[in-house]
């Protein structure tokens, strides 16, 4: 569902083409038939998922997409290019990668004052 509590989700759609469009077009250009794709939006969040069991929580989305990309390559057939995410809130995405982001600038020597001015 495009916009509403998750905005990002409007921009998965134009984001992924680009990226899908690349494939196919390697595709062509290897000689094979190019079957769709699925693209997972949230970055680096989705590695720190991992443990989380698929089709439950956070991981619902990205779950039944890989269900759909594993049903069509195993049945060898195409499938539609597929958009998804965590169902994690933005707010919720935008606090855990700025406590990364300091995190990883202290264990790198970055002074208090230039983290405070960089965060």
């Amino acid at each position: 569902r495009p916009g509403g509590r998750y905005p990002d989700a409007a921009l998965l759609p134009e984001r992924g083409h680009g990226l899908f469009q690349i494939v196919e077009n390697w595709c062509k250009r290897m000689g094979m038939v190019y079957g769709g794709g699925l693209a997972i939006g949230a970055g680096p969040l989705v590695s720190t998922l991992r443990n989380l069991p698929l089709k439950k929580g956070l991981n619902k989305n990205i779950g039944e997409g890989l269900s759909k990309l594993a049903s069509a390559i195993s049945q060898k057939n195409a499938m539609e290019n597929e958009y998804c995410k965590t169902a994690i809130p933005r707010i919720v995405y935008l606090i855990a990668a700025h406590m990364t982001f300091r995190k990883t600038m202290k264990k790198n020597g970055v002074s208090n004052s230039s983290r405070r001015r960089l965060s």
